[in-house]
């Protein structure tokens, strides 16, 4: 896959970049094979606003089930 990224984009790829993508492919593969109806996957570094709840209960309401938003 990132070969494809580095021909297609002539983009370079740093080992950081590498880490950060398969680690959000493993939490996509974690959420597949899980009975889970939805995951929230975040960067390491996020501050969390005090209202989080309420804008997750809203992201529920407005998006319909099996719906991914990247």
């Amino acid at each position: 896959m990132l070969s494809i990224l580095k021909k297609e984009h002539s983009l370079a790829v740093t080992a950081g970049e590498i880490g950060c993508s398969l680690s959000h492919l493993a939490a996509y593969k974690a959420l597949i094979s899980s009975d889970d109806e939805c995951a929230l996957v975040l960067e390491d570094d996020i501050f969390l606003p005090e209202n989080i709840a309420s804008f997750i209960n809203e992201v529920e309401k407005t998006y319909p089930k099996r719906t991914m938003r990247l």
